[in-house]
């Protein structure tokens, strides 16, 4: 499977901004987060100690996309995860945000099961959010379960026609399926909408070379 680029947005903590409370609560919220970006170490101390006086949901996701910026995808994944499923009330947006980074982070830990079970709890709160569909695909795709992956695309696909992304992972879930035709549609719909998709392209020569040798090159 080609490993695309993830779109991760693993450091803004948009949906939580209302759980972060004051004004002066809220841009401690903001800096923390920035800081992980910039200076991880200090920020991973630094939320630590504010987890410590009370920070509560904010501190604790500050803690953990300063794992994540450290390159602890795991360790930043499970934390993610156990924040979108906390019994401290928070908005559904902002634990199916949550569970939404813990699927990415899971994702680029190479733990697609546990990527497809955030993304599950996610879809719970968000039903038909194609960005989730998208993301629960590529899981799907790492397991192997390309028919399920199309499905999830598809159904991206509806909510949101022509995406590009989806029109390339849906182009190489078809493909390991042996639906040539098919994949061969999807790669040149995905060209089409985004010219300089060096994925879609790749996708579409992989597609090429199946028809020509009758076997899947191996990426």
């Amino acid at each position: 499977m080609i490993r695309f680029l993830l779109p991760l947005c693993l450091l803004s903590g948009a949906a939580f901004a209302q759980s972060a409370g004051d004004e002066a609560r809220q841009a401690r919220y903001e800096s923390c987060l920035k800081k992980a970006q910039d200076d991880p170490d200090n920020a991973y101390e630094d939320a630590l100690a504010w987890r410590m006086e009370g920070g509560g949901l904010p501190a604790r996701h500050c803690v953990a996309v300063s794992l994540l910026a450290l390159g602890e995808t795991r360790e930043a994944a499970e934390r993610l995860e156990a924040i979108g499923h906390s019994s401290t009330p928070a908005p559904e947006v902002a634990k199916a945000e949550m569970l939404s980074q813990a699927g990415n982070a899971y994702l680029l830990a190479e733990a697609p099961s546990e990527a497809r079970r955030a993304l599950d709890g996610a879809l719970k709160f968000q039903p038909g959010n194609p960005d989730l569909l998208i993301d629960r695909a590529r899981a799907l795709a790492m397991l192997d379960e390309y028919a399920e992956a199309e499905s999830d695309l598809s159904a991206a696909l509806e909510a949101r026609g022509g995406d590009a992304l989806a029109l390339t992972l849906r182009a190489e879930a078809r493909l390991y399926q042996g639906e040539i035709d098919a994949a061969e549609a999807d790669a040149m719909a995905a060209i089409d909408a985004d010219p300089e998709n060096i994925d879609a392209r790749l996708v579409l020569g992989n597609i090429r070379e199946t028809r020509r040798t009758g076997e899947i090159p191996d990426w």
